[in-house]
């Protein structure tokens, strides 16, 4: 209660600091306020067509990224477990990291896709940074002595409830949170770029070909609120996979084997 009554109060005195902003500032230069903005907000709300924006934007972003989430995964465990594999994707995956998010625009335009352009966007920009932070958690945070027991006859649930989920999921959920952080800024980035029809981007470019100002900043509070939400349900999402927290409870995990035998004779 403590820690949320401070965010409130912090947030309190970001809005009095733009206020006293906005009362300095010379008219000459376009800025508003928090008020024009709050009305401005409530007015959009009410529109059917800033839903429609939202909708196509973020259904784009989530989508991409749920299909990289997957791909990304199954791809680092793979490499983990099988060498050749790891050799083969560890190259693509360097390289796709490192091709600029306009590249990725430019091509779904010439392609004739750009209605799939923020889940394209997203899809190629989330793999490579989950697949590496998938890697590093296997490489790095799984306990050696447990990994043995891969190699037992258990089932591959209990391998993964007792030896994986902890000790790398808190590794592959920052990842998998610097990827929505990405596929969020980069999609709308990439619809403003391609000039994507009913999208926050095409409402961000007509504000600002109008000069209006208060468009912009209503527009922008809307897409950190909606980005920060994914965020937080992507991390509480898949925080609810981990068994045990951080902490691996080695005498249950021998139990759960030594039941399972048991079952099997």
């Amino acid at each position: 209660m403590k820690k949320n009554i401070r965010h409130i109060i912090s947030i309190l005195i970001w809005i009095a600091i733009w206020t006293v902003l906005w009362l300095l500032l010379p008219k000459q230069i376009h800025f508003a306020g928090p008020l024009e903005v709050a009305k401005r907000l409530v007015k959009d709300v009410q529109s059917k067509d800033f839903w429609l924006a939202i909708w196509t934007t973020y259904s784009g972003i989530v989508s991409g990224f749920f299909v990289a989430l997957f791909l990304g995964t199954v791809f680092g465990y793979i490499a983990h477990y099988r060498e050749r594999f790891r050799i083969l994707m560890d190259p693509a995956m360097d390289f796709i990291r490192h091709i600029p998010m306009i590249t990725f625009t430019l091509l779904a335009i010439v392609w004739g896709a750009s209605t799939l352009l923020v889940f394209e966007v997203g899809l190629f920009l989330a793999i490579p940074v989950i697949y590496r932070h998938t890697c590093v958690a296997l490489n790095h945070y799984t306990d050696p002595i447990l990994t043995e027991v891969w190699k037992r006859d258990i089932s591959l649930r209990k391998k993964l409830d007792y030896i994986y989920r902890p000790a790398t999921m808190p590794e592959y959920i920052v990842g998998c949170h610097r990827a929505i952080n990405m596929c969020c800024k980069s999609g709308i980035l990439a619809q403003f770029i391609g000039g994507a029809s009913h999208s926050v981007a095409k409402s961000l470019s007509e504000a600002t070909d109008a000069f209006d100002i208060t468009g912009i900043f209503s527009l922008t509070i809307v897409i950190v609120i909606i980005s920060m939400l994914l965020e937080q349900f992507v991390i509480r999402l898949l925080s609810l996979t981990i068994v045990n927290e951080t902490k691996i409870d080695v005498e249950k995990l021998i139990e759960s084997i030594n039941e399972e035998e048991d079952i099997d004779i």
